[in-house]
């Protein structure tokens, strides 16, 4: 019996030694106070921050309306000329101030695509809301005496 006992106690104490890597998972406090310190950094951020993360969800959005990259005929424009131009002469810096410049006018595309989009959204909802608004405001009984007219017309039909 004693023999059985030491058995399991090395076995016992060989798991304990090879899980010791592993902890367990102790238990999380409250967020109480990490979740205002969250929300009022979140209300610090500025207007440019939420402007930017506005237009960055609309970066992209019309890419599915391209034609494949093999079908569609990519022409350099003069700055990616210059580029490869300066790179066959080993002109390091040039090229790396014109790829900054390239991806500087890609980014101003981009922002203005978004831009674009946002305002187009933004347009459509206003739209929509007036639309509803003005569905609201219509009366029962405020017809006026053409649509009276009309719907007197109409009525034999029903």
């Amino acid at each position: 019996m004693w023999h059985k006992f030491q058995e399991l106690h090395k076995k016992h104490s060989e798991q304990k030694t090879s899980t010791s890597g592993f902890r367990r998972k102790k238990r999380k406090r409250s967020r109480k106070g990490k979740l205002k310190n969250e929300e009022e950094s979140h209300s610090e951020q500025t207007p440019s921050e939420t402007q930017w993360k506005e237009l960055t969800q609309y970066f992209g959005i019309n890419d599915r309306f391209d034609p494949p990259v093999k079908k569609k005929k990519i022409d350099k424009s003069g700055l990616e000329k210059s580029i490869d131009q300066a790179v066959e002469e080993w002109n390091i810096e040039k090229a790396e101030e014109l790829s900054n410049q390239l991806a500087t006018r890609e980014l101003g595309v981009k922002i203005a695509k978004a831009v674009a989009c946002h305002n187009f959204v933004k347009a459509k909802k206003d739209a929509e809301n007036s639309q509803v608004a003005r569905k609201k405001k219509k009366l029962a009984w405020g017809f006026e005496a053409k649509k009276r007219w009309e719907t007197k017309s109409n009525m034999g039909y029903m």
